[in-house]
């Protein structure tokens, strides 16, 4: 199950649970605290730099429920793709009670605070790859996952462009002196961030403290509290510029690096490069490396192009060089952990779910984390469905009760003896009930095998999933009862035509979600049947 879960899977099947395994399809209980910053924008275009607490509480709109999904439409939070950031839209959001939490020191001065089954993205050192760790499993050393630059667009939201959404220069400009950070603004009695963007919550006239040297041109700022501090860190980072907190003397600075490249490179990835193009990691890499870990991008293409004219890039040390390639050329960056320690903590914890890419950047220094996408799916012996939860509510598995509305569905399998028209007798397995899981003791019953007649007897109509189904979809009730009935046809033609292997049956299958119009009509037309597209 580990293992699984670091390859983002969109569905985890166990083949049957008997014990404390079956809390694999409750990893959706891994959360963080709720004063974890998210960026968020709705269907309007308008970007809110939120606490996941206040943003997830609102579609509650209570004080005591938890543990139920909470379905989410027109709203997007900030996630990523490949090594670049970008919008992907919110499918539903969670909360629940806990009692003890992580708390993760980083590099640049920010904080995260989360549960210890919660997973975060790590910069692998030696691959470059992003991949889930728990929170508890989180060591000194290890490489989470920033930003540094604007949101791509993204096939599930209207693109954003960075300088128009978060640019402040209008009305702000006539009212007082100004400090301008690359196409962020701030400055006057009210400043204000984006127009339809993000609006500033404070108000200040920000003072340099400091000037940098050198190529980079930082400025360091004193903040009227750690919350405007976060919001200066975010926007600078958004508009391609590095910035870390720092806080003494009662006193919250936030530093911001402008004209800098914040890109570093694990030397571990370029040493082994090296030895898999057959070259000599000392010969290319720069002298004197001791306890250097993070290479900066100009460093780490001089080696890049020194393996390249000294050894043989194929296979796998090709793939990894296009790799680190990719990464320099992206917009994600290392952010080391500094200090792990647990912590008391009552009240709720929360999480949003995000398909597809399952992460979304959250915390005071933005951090990529692990959501709650997974959907599960396994097998274990019980009657029915009342069986199948006392089972799961008790030793050695110990559901809590409250998790159990996070199951959808529940169906039974039995072994049954069917008469054939000779008279003899055939045993087949045949699902015999279908429940939907409205509740911890609610269940409604939607389908079911009636023995007499052979057939299986439904009220779709009524059922809950599927109208939920609908809604995402943006479908009636009506379209999605004519859909069912498309892929009964392409299933009962399967049957027919004798299409059983999995490699045939995946196929098809496949075909159907690319092209489903054509995929019917062929069924429909070979099976006699009228066509029915909607």
């Amino acid at each position: 199950v580990k293992v699984s879960l670091r390859y983002r899977p969109d569905v985890i099947i166990v083949g049957e649970v008997r014990g404390e395994e079956a809390y694999v399809l409750f990893q959706a209980m891994a959360s963080v605290s709720w004063d974890t910053p998210i960026m968020v924008r709705d269907s309007s275009g308008r970007v809110e730099l939120v606490n996941i607490g206040e943003f997830v509480d609102r579609i509650y709109g209570n004080s005591w429920e938890e543990r139920v999904a909470k379905p989410v439409t027109g709203y997007w939070v900030l996630s990523h793709e490949g090594y670049r950031p970008v919008w992907k839209p919110v499918k539903y959001v969670l909360r629940h009670r806990a009692s003890e939490i992580y708390r993760v020191d980083l590099e640049g001065g920010g904080t995260l605070r989360a549960t210890g089954s919660h997973s975060v993205f790590v910069l692998d050192h030696e691959t470059l790859e992003v991949r889930e760790k728990k929170v508890s499993e989180l060591r000194p050393g290890d490489l989470l996952v920033t930003f540094q630059g604007p949101p791509a667009s993204s096939r599930h939201g209207r693109p954003l462009v960075a300088a128009a959404a978060y640019s402040s220069r209008g009305a702000a400009a006539e009212t007082a002196t100004l400090v301008s950070v690359g196409e962020v603004v701030f400055g006057g009695s009210e400043p204000r961030v984006g127009g339809e963007g993000l609006e500033a919550s404070w108000t200040w006239t920000p003072s340099p403290l400091e000037e940098g040297q050198g190529s980079e041109s930082c400025t360091s700022y004193a903040a009227p509290n750690r919350e405007a501090a976060t919001e200066i860190l975010w926007l600078a980072r958004i508009n391609g510029m590095s910035a870390s907190l720092s806080s003494g003397d009662g006193v919250v600075r936030v530093r911001v690096c402008a004209g800098g490249d914040d890109v570093r490179v694990p030397a571990k990835a370029l040493a082994r490069l090296a030895v898999m193009a057959g070259v000599d990691p000392e010969s290319v890499l720069p002298a004197g490396l001791d306890g250097k870990k993070l290479l900066r991008a100009r460093e780490a293409l001089g080696v890049m192009e020194a393996v390249r004219a000294a050894g043989r890039l194929d296979g796998e040390a090709l793939e990894l060089y296009e790799r680190l390639e990719a990464y320099v050329k992206g917009q994600l960056r290392p952010l080391e952990v500094k200090s792990v320690r647990v912590e008391r903590y009552e009240g709720f914890v929360y999480d949003i779910s995000v398909p597809g890419t399952e992460s979304f950047f959250g915390g005071e220094v933005p951090v990529l984390l692990h959501n709650t996408g997974h959907g599960g799916l396994t097998t274990i012996h019980a009657e029915d469905v009342e069986s199948m939860v006392k089972r799961l509510t008790s030793p050695p598995m110990n559901i809590p009760p409250s998790y159990i509305p996070l199951l959808k569905f529940a169906l039974v399998i039995k072994r049954v003896k069917i008469l054939n028209p000779d008279g003899t007798y055939r045993i087949m397995r045949i699902i015999t009930d279908l429940w939907e899981i409205l509740d911890y003791g609610v269940y409604r019953e939607v389908a079911r095998w009636n023995p007499y007649t052979k057939v299986h007897e439904h009220e779709f109509e009524r059922s809950s999933l599927l109208k939920e189904v609908g809604k995402l979809a943006g479908a009636s009730m009506e379209e999605v009862m004519v859909d069912l009935e498309r892929r009964r046809t392409v299933i009962e033609w399967m049957r027919l035509k004798g299409i059983r292997n999995y490699d045939r049956v995946a196929e098809v299958i496949f075909k159907y979600y690319m092209e489903p119009d054509a995929v019917y009509a062929r069924a429909a037309k070979e099976l006699g049947e009228v066509p029915r597209i909607p």
